[in-house]
């Protein structure tokens, strides 16, 4: 019942038509999308693909299509997804939940591109080529 509930609330995108009540009901109605997503895909076995696929409707009030889209067609052609997308869509529950092994992968690649990034924040700064030249080249 309350899956038809949701699947006609981002067909008909009342979610916007209604923000006050969305917001009133947006926590329990993601919670509950989330164990049925992942319900859906322990005991039926369904890949993540399917599960987007067949929930479309229902994910919509939550995420942006045109962002997962993005992130499936990347996945579909064995292509690493833009980072920006999956940490975008995994800031909501049911997001993080669908892209759980993706998001581990992002937060670390944003963490090394920062890692990378600090050192030539220094730059601007006078110091002497020998003491920077030692925090590009260090290794763990």
């Amino acid at each position: 019942m309350y899956m038809l509930a949701l699947k006609h609330i981002g067909r008909h995108r009342l979610h916007e038509k209604f923000p006050d009540l969305w917001e009133k009901t947006k926590c329990d109605l993601e919670c509950l999308l989330q164990e049925f997503a992942v319900c859906k895909a322990v005991k039926n076995g369904l890949h993540r693909k399917f599960i987007v696929r067949a929930l479309h409707d229902h994910l919509v009030p939550f995420v942006c299509m045109e962002t997962v889209s993005r992130i499936e067609k990347a996945l579909e052609a064995s292509h690493t997804p833009v980072a920006d997308d999956v940490l975008h869509v995994a800031t909501t529950k049911i997001g993080a939940e669908l892209y759980k092994a993706h998001v581990a992968t992002m937060q670390y690649k944003q963490f090394d591109l920062g890692c990378q990034e600090r050192p030539k924040s220094l730059e601007h700064n006078d110091y002497v080529e020998g003491e920077t030249k030692g925090l590009s080249s260090f290794q763990l």
